[in-house]
């Protein structure tokens, strides 16, 4: 009998996940018809003048070097990706904390939800990788040729942004399609996992924290963010952590 309701609990989030995703990639593709692409000037300039007038790319570029962060790109489509569609699943399957799972549901939702959809309708961008083909600029020249002599074009983190280039230029749609780069759902979905479980176990802290700051480090080198979108989500995440930590705490 337990066996077949943990099943079944399963069955229903695995449901709830795939429902979120369709709305979040049917709303994320119509928000450009919405609110038009503005923010990325602003964006670009407040990095520069947030970390002493460098861009973070570059900065990342030279005290980590393009070789260690490519090396560090298969984690951008691995464990992001398990913990971005399987995270729910695992949170019912292995707590038996049911307002921690409550909460942690919630934060998952608005990773996703209030993070790229809300947010990114108010600051609507295309990221530093976009930024010249779609300004029609050489902003970010140099960025587009250390990715270039890095070797980005062959790999999937190059082909993924080139597949979602051409679909938004040609105004297709498709699941896991459309732009925005305000703010960053990447990040806040690491931010959900290392705040989990960090909650539950310091061994499993430590390495959680890492992947979070990988995914950060990752999201800003690679072109998909500015650093203010991966900030953005952290705190934002962050907040809302601690509000329904302290609204499902027991009495």
């Amino acid at each position: 009998k337990d066996v077949r309701r943990a099943i079944g609990n399963v069955a229903l989030v695995v449901a709830a996940i795939l429902a979120l995703h369709l709305g979040f990639t049917l709303f994320k593709t119509t928000m450009p018809a919405i609110v038009p692409y503005y923010a990325d000037p602003y964006l670009a300039a407040f990095d520069a003048w947030l970390h002493a007038n460098s861009d973070p790319w570059a900065v990342i570029n030279r005290v980590v070097g393009p070789e260690t962060m490519l090396g560090l790109a298969p984690l951008y489509h691995g464990p992001w990706l398990i913990a971005a569609f399987l995270f729910p699943v695992i949170l019912v399957a292995c707590d038996d904390d049911e307002a921690r799972i409550k909460r942690y549901f919630l934060l998952y939702c608005a990773s996703w939800v209030v993070i790229g959809n809300v947010l990114a309708l108010g600051g609507m961008s295309v990221g530093p990788v976009f930024f010249d083909r779609f300004y029609d600029s050489s902003r970010f020249g140099l960025m587009t040729l250390t990715h270039r002599f890095a070797g980005v074009e062959s790999t999937t983190l190059g082909a993924l942004q080139e597949y979602l280039w051409q679909m938004s230029s040609a105004g297709r749609e498709s699941f896991g399609t459309g732009i925005s780069a305000f703010a960053s759902v990447q990040v806040s979905v690491a931010t959900v996992v290392a705040l989990y479980c960090g909650e539950r176990s310091a061994l499993l802290a430590v390495p959680a924290a890492l992947l979070c700051g990988a995914i950060l480090l990752l999201s800003i080198w690679s072109g998909y963010h500015y650093a203010a979108d991966g900030y953005v989500s952290v705190g934002v995440m962050a907040l809302l952590w601690a509000f329904l930590r302290r609204r499902f705490e027991p009495a």
